[in-house]
């Protein structure tokens, strides 16, 4: 397989939209300790390290779509539900469970959007989105 080009523009764009995630790190539970899960070790766990990547791009690009030009409080209000289904349990193994569960309800409820090619859950996208402010 050939490997995928990317134009500079787009390149700029998303390694520039990284920095914005600075201010949310807090959120997503990088660096902190506490007794419940944290979003920040979930998100990366739910999916392998081969699959990061193209979370990270498949995150940026449901941004882009639903929240183009957010703020980072828009982008916290739109993602804030994931964080808060994450954050109410008390173990990362308990709160991938309940994404998988939740995952599982929006296919059921057809809460699904495309997104380059792909048929993915709205928790799924929110999960996607949050891999972009954990390294």
């Amino acid at each position: 397989m050939p490997p995928t080009r990317v134009k500079r523009r787009t390149f700029l764009q998303a390694a520039l939209s990284q920095l914005a995630w600075v201010p949310l790190l807090p959120h997503v539970g990088c660096g902190e300790s506490s007794p419940t899960a944290k979003p920040g070790t979930v998100v990366t766990a739910y999916f392998s390290l081969a699959d990061l990547a193209a979370a990270r791009q498949i995150g940026g690009r449901f941004l882009e779509t639903e929240a183009p030009g957010a703020s980072l409080a828009e982008v916290y209000q739109l993602l804030g539900p994931t964080i808060e289904l994450i954050e109410r349990h008390d173990s990362d193994a308990e709160a991938l469970a309940a994404l998988r569960t939740a995952v599982q309800a929006d296919f059921a409820d057809r809460a699904v959007l495309m997104m380059d090619g792909w048929t993915l859950s709205r928790t799924e996208l929110h999960v996607c989105a949050l891999c972009l402010a954990v390294s």
